[in-house]
């Protein structure tokens, strides 16, 4: 990971490292009472997606799925 990579792409290699190198974790069910997660005009996110990850379209959304599972499945197969 370096500098300047989109955060989905830093997330992405983060959670293929975690679950390729037989990651350990725990979960706290409260965890939304642990912390705020809010932008607020002081701050705002400067992360952009483009449109059609975005898009509540029906076909984007099944597209957006397919191509999601290929990439994981091949990512965490062949890498």
């Amino acid at each position: 990971m370096s500098e300047g990579q989109k955060g989905d792409v830093t997330e992405y290699s983060m959670m293929m490292s975690f679950l390729k190198n037989d990651g350990k974790a725990l979960f706290y069910k409260n965890f939304k009472d642990l912390f705020i997660q809010k932008n607020s005009e002081a701050e705002p996110s400067t992360m952009k997606r483009d449109v059609w990850r975005e898009s509540d379209n029906f076909v984007m959304t099944q597209l957006r799925h397919l191509y999601r599972h290929i990439k994981f499945n091949f990512s965490y197969l062949m890498d």
